[in-house]
């Protein structure tokens, strides 16, 4: 049987219009348009603060156009109904009303689209946001600049109530702040004697403010030594001879006030419970708040371990300063040290101190030195170095 073709190109379009037209009349009859009406309640937007409106009309009738099966999960809460008073004057004031929809419907209608508002000017007075601080920068920075937004906030309410306002202050915590930023504070409002007020019926506005927080602290380099910290103790038989750090100095960078008392750096721990044999592990850097290190991120540490020979003891030995120039004075954060050793009799002397050749006013991480009277092997110190502070 022979297919049926259409020759005439007129009737191919005819027939794709009336396909087409099949198509939507099917569509709509499926789920056809429907209108129904909302009741939105009218916000305010832009009201200057030192203002007050009132309208008899609290809400607005709209008319929504969408298809049936939409409005199964529409509201009056997905629409928006707002007047904006930014231009407002004292007295009565007529302004349009602003629907914001979903995108998937139609308002065909607002009643009433515009709506009249009363204003009126609020009693009460401006005051500039004063900041008011508590405790102080870490480690002796301080601020450059405050910047409050607004710079200003009224406060409205009854005369009599708000001459009693002294001040509208935020409060700032200095000991939080490591570095610039910018904080929401809520306005505190303070009497002639600085005591803070709790006025019922007096409002501040706005209430709360953003504080941006310049501080004054240039960044800058310091390279300070490494320090090997050590968790947990060789396996049987043997102990840790040593832990190298490589590099042995690392260059950290921060605020200026922030390194002045940073002498050292920490690795995070490494656990050495059940070692016997040399090793090199690769460890990172325990590094202050606010801190950054340049190079390298990680550290190869080279643990070197020797065999026991006897019983170790552990003697807590008093660090004595040497070789400390004349007319200067120092002292150690720490006054004694832990030594283990394996002693040759029970007599055995141990002396543990610290070398200030050279050295001047200022802090300094020294080395421990421990000699013991008759050469007994010392297996650790802890901890292998101080600080010591000269004056």
């Amino acid at each position: 049987m022979k297919k049926l073709e259409i020759k005439n190109p007129g009737l191919k379009v005819i027939a794709l219009a009336l396909a087409i037209l099949l198509w939507f009349y099917v569509g709509i009859e499926k789920n056809p348009f429907e209108t129904r009406f909302f009741q939105v309640p009218v916000t305010y937007e832009h009201l200057d603060g030192e203002m007050s409106v009132n309208s008899p009309t609290k809400q607005v009738s709209i008319t929504v156009r969408a298809r049936s099966n939409q409005f199964d999960s529409l509201t009056a809460g997905d629409f928006t109904a707002s007047v904006n008073l930014s231009k407002v004057k004292v007295g009565d004031n007529t302004v349009p009303v602003m629907v914001k929809s979903p995108n998937h419907v139609q308002v065909t209608k607002v009643s009433p689209r515009e709506i009249v508002v009363t204003a009126e000017r609020l009693d009460g007075k401006r005051l500039p946001v004063q900041v008011l601080e508590t405790g102080q920068l870490p480690n002796g920075g301080k601020v450059k600049k405050y910047q409050a937004q607004p710079r200003e906030v009224f406060i409205a309410g009854d005369p009599w109530l708000t001459k009693q306002v002294s001040k509208a202050v935020v409060q700032v915590n200095l000991a939080d702040l490591y570095e610039s930023t910018s904080l929401d504070c809520p306005v505190v409002l303070l009497d002639r004697n600085g005591q803070a007020l709790n006025l019922p019926g007096v409002e501040v506005k706005p209430g709360t403010v953003r504080l941006v927080i310049s501080l004054d602290d240039a960044v800058e380099e310091k390279a300070v030594p490494v320090v090997v910290t050590i968790n947990g103790t060789a396996g049987e038989g043997y102990v840790l001879k040593s832990a190298l750090a490589a590099p042995e100095t690392v260059t950290i960078k921060g605020a200026a006030s922030r390194l002045a008392d940073i002498d050292q750096v920490a690795t995070n721990p490494i656990d050495i419970s059940g070692m016997q044999k040399d090793q090199q592990v690769s460890v990172g850097l325990n590094i202050p708040e606010g801190i950054t290190v340049i190079e390298p991120d990680n550290i190869r540490v080279s643990l070197i371990f020797a065999s026991r020979e006897g019983t170790v003891s552990q003697k807590e030995v008093p660090v004595e300063i040497s070789q400390l120039s004349p007319g200067l004075t120092g002292r150690l954060d720490q006054t004694t040290v832990k030594v283990k050793l394996v002693p040759k009799s029970n007599t055995t002397y141990l002396q543990a101190s610290v070398d200030a050749t050279g050295l001047g006013v200022g802090k300094h991480v020294v080395d421990v030195h421990v000699y013991s009277d008759d050469g007994s092997p010392v297996e650790e110190v802890s901890p292998q170095r101080l600080t010591l502070t000269i004056t």
